[in-house]
Parts: structure tokens; C-alpha cells; sequence
């Protein structure tokens, strides 16, 4: 019950929605693309990553230079 309490409290912030949806949608993305699409800096999109990763609801794999998030095993339908 606390791991959907937490996805849900994770997805309680609209950004933070957005951005899971974003990831759905396309498989995954770093931090620069998110940023752009949102019109926030890569600090604030840095931190709504972060939550959603502490919480499982997305995963972060590093390619090269680049950090990417993808849907986690707790957001993944």
C-alpha cells in the first residue's frame, strides 16, 4: 500500500506528471529534452527527476554523456 501511496504522491506534482507521461510516450529522454518541452530549467527538471526516481516510478541509465530516465518497474503499467 505505501509504494502506490508514494507513486501517487510522486505523480501528485503536475510537472512531475507531465513528465512520466512524457516518458510513456517516448521510451525515454535526458534532462535537456525534458527541460526544453516544459520550458523549465534543467535544475527544476533535475529535481522532479530525482523524486520520481527515488520513488521507483522511473529509471536512469547513463549513455555516453547523457542521463536518460525511463518509466520504472513501479511506472510501468
Amino acid at each position: 500500500m505505501k509504494l502506490l501511496a508514494d507513486f501517487f504522491r510522486a505523480l501528485g506534482n503536475e510537472r512531475r506528471l507531465v513528465i512520466w507521461l512524457r516518458l510513456h510516450e517516448s521510451g525515454s529522454a535526458c534532462v535537456i529534452e525534458l527541460a526544453q518541452e516544459l520550458g523549465i530549467s534543467e535544475s527544476a527538471t533535475s529535481k522532479h527527476l530525482k523524486k520520481l526516481l527515488q520513488t521507483g516510478v522511473i529509471e536512469q541509465t547513463r549513455e555516453g554523456e547523457y542521463v536518460l530516465s525511463k518509466p520504472g518497474s513501479l511506472g510501468s503499467p
